[in-house]
């Protein structure tokens, strides 16, 4: 007898076919595929008919590793569970829970604390520690694992911003090989965030080298994703090219460099969306993202494994210490807090923040890649976390805001909030999606090496406002991108998000709906999925997702989410 039966739906396989309809059995944790109902009975039967059948969508940009071991799985995780998420890929920006040896654990803490993050200790030591950890705790959705630059650096470096010695690039290499050999699927940098900002590129080649043994790719947050992005995916397609990786470009985009214009352009924003409905306008000029597509695109002519994601929002999310010059953050944010003290280097903050443009590569004295204040105003950016619940009210608030509440300036309110909570403050940045604005970014949506992944960084409160990709990432790419614009069919946005990232990272038996495949499987309604807000724009459970089961566990039924489950698996190589 089976578990489950599924029948008369409109199965999407996930590898871009055309959709069929038919039935499925659930036995265990597998699929059971072809199946017809006269053969064998099922204690539970759904009548799929007019919905769609697809395999568990698969967060490949996912930061919910830096939440698996809060006290509250329900409140973190039911948001992406809701909207079809079975698995995320996690470890990404190089930011990860593991390695963190004894004597440098602080700063590891402190790495990931600057993402506003209420961790209050490290349990564990090495990766095979922490893995065995979380899978004692339990999951609720399955977690794919990346190895993270940062830990691994810290834990061999400290908090020394400079070169590697050959020395210590052995060391590098050795924790990174046994965070292989624990299960993780590939190596990840984050090369806009201390401490990758300090890693040259022939140590990055020698460690995506280590990853190469093992047969996994190398995902990047780039050094650059202003002006500077051309020459940070030519970084790094030379990496994946000279190591003999797969390259995974992280969440591609490009901020355009507005300077002057970025004080101005806001104001007008209402007025350009109204005549764009009438008579569409050209998108807003971004030649650095096709010129980067264009490398890309190179690069996959001369044969070198490339992919890529991207979050399908104006918007995004990261640390409040990348505001801030490289160099006021060398050595981590104890380092920066010292710096916000003394009145001369605040100054100078201040003044780079406001006149320095985007210069290659930025371990060089004075360079910044990404000066995000001067590339797009203060205007787009919002507080999106803070660690103290004194501060909790300026969530939400843009720091325009925040200087008008507290009569100072944003820079000087910046520095305060940054000081007050210790570094632990998180920011978006971007603009709500409207037509418009969203057309320079619709182009490298539909190219075909494209993944979708939520990139969510969370509010460190349960009242904190986090970011809509948090609730409806996956059903508005099948919303808007499917339905609205109609930039790809039904079928291409289901292997966007299912069977192409599982095949990034070589998830065996995900992404596809096949005989003896993992029952990852969401069910819903093609017309009625959607993203979801509150009566006051917060973002709200998705709708339109009917079912959800991983690994066979039926964890949210007609809609309805079933607590005291915790069906997710370490998925290792």
């Amino acid at each position: 007898m089976l578990d489950i039966i599924i029948k008369n739906g409109m199965i999407i396989d996930g590898t871009g076919a055309k959709p069929f309809t038919g039935s499925l059995g659930i036995m265990g944790d597998r699929i059971i595929l072809p199946y017809s109902s006269s053969e064998t009975p099922a204690r539970h039967t759904i009548d799929a008919f007019g919905k769609v059948v697809c395999p568990g969508f698969i967060d490949v940009h996912s930061h919910h590793d830096l939440y698996i071991i809060d006290q509250d799985p329900l409140q973190r995780f039911q948001s992406f569970v809701r909207q079809g998420v079975t698995t995320c890929v996690v470890g990404n920006c190089g930011w990860a829970l593991a390695p963190c040896l004894p004597e440098n654990k602080s700063m590891v803490l402190d790495l990931i604390r600057s993402m506003s993050i209420p961790i209050k200790d490290l349990y564990w030591n090495s990766m095979k520690e922490y893995l065995s950890y979380i899978e004692e705790q339990g999951l609720m959705c399955n977690v794919a694992q990346l190895a993270g630059h940062g830990p691994i650096r810290i834990s061999v470096m400290k908090d020394d911003n400079r070169f590697c010695t050959e020395k210590e690039l052995e060391h590098m290499k050795k924790l990174l090989r046994e965070s292989l050999e624990a299960g993780c699927v590939g190596f990840s940098t984050g090369l806009m965030y201390y401490p990758g900002m300090y890693a040259h590129t022939d140590e990055l080649i020698a460690l995506a080298k280590i990853s190469a043994e093992y047969d996994r790719p190398y995902a990047t947050h780039l050094r650059g994703y202003c002006t500077t992005l051309p020459q940070s995916i030519t970084e790094a397609v030379t990496i994946a090219e000279k190591a003999g990786v797969p390259l995974q470009i992280s969440h591609l985009h490009a901020v355009p460099f507005l300077g002057a214009l970025s004080n101005i352009l806001p104001y007008f924003m209402n007025f350009i969306e109204t005549v764009n409905s009438v008579a569409p306008l050209p998108s807003l000029p971004n030649p650095a993202l096709q010129k980067g597509l264009d490398i890309i695109n190179r690069a996959v002519e001369r044969n070198i494994d490339v992919g890529m994601d991207a979050v399908p929002y104006t918007l995004g999310n990261t640390t409040a210490t990348v505001l801030f010059p490289p160099w006021a953050n060398r050595g981590g944010v104890k380092n920066l807090l010292t710096r916000l003290k003394d009145h001369s280097l605040r100054q100078r903050m201040k003044k780079e923040i406001e006149s320095i443009v985007p210069h290659w590569p930025h371990w060089e004295e004075g360079s910044w890649s990404d000066p995000y204040i001067r590339a797009i105003g203060w205007k787009p950016i919002r507080i999106l976390s803070v660690r103290s619940a004194e501060n909790r009210g300026v969530e939400g608030k843009t720091f325009l805001e925040l200087a008008d509440i507290w009569k100072t300036t944003p820079f000087d309110a910046l520095c305060r909030l940054i000081l007050d909570e210790e570094g632990e403050v998180a920011f978006t940045f971007g603009y709500p999606a409207r037509p418009w604005i969203e057309k320079m970014f619709n182009k490298m949506f539909i190219h075909p090496l494209m993944s979708i992944g939520a990139d969510s960084i969370l509010p460190a409160s349960k009242e904190g406002t986090p970011p809509p990709s948090a609730y409806g990432c996956f059903p508005r790419i099948i919303s808007h991108y499917v339905r609205e614009l109609k930039l790809f069919s039904l079928e291409e946005a289901v292997r966007k998000m299912t069977s192409l990232p599982a095949s990034r990272y070589k998830l065996a038996d995900r992404g596809n709906i096949k005989k003896n495949a993992f029952a990852d499987i969401v069910i819903f309604d093609p017309e009625k999925i959607d993203e979801n807000f509150t009566s006051d724009l917060k973002p709200d459970f998705a709708v339109g997702i009917e079912h959800v089961f991983i690994n066979g566990t039926h964890i949210v039924d007609n809609g309805n989410f079933r607590e005291g489950h915790l069906p997710g698996k370490v998925l290792r190589p």
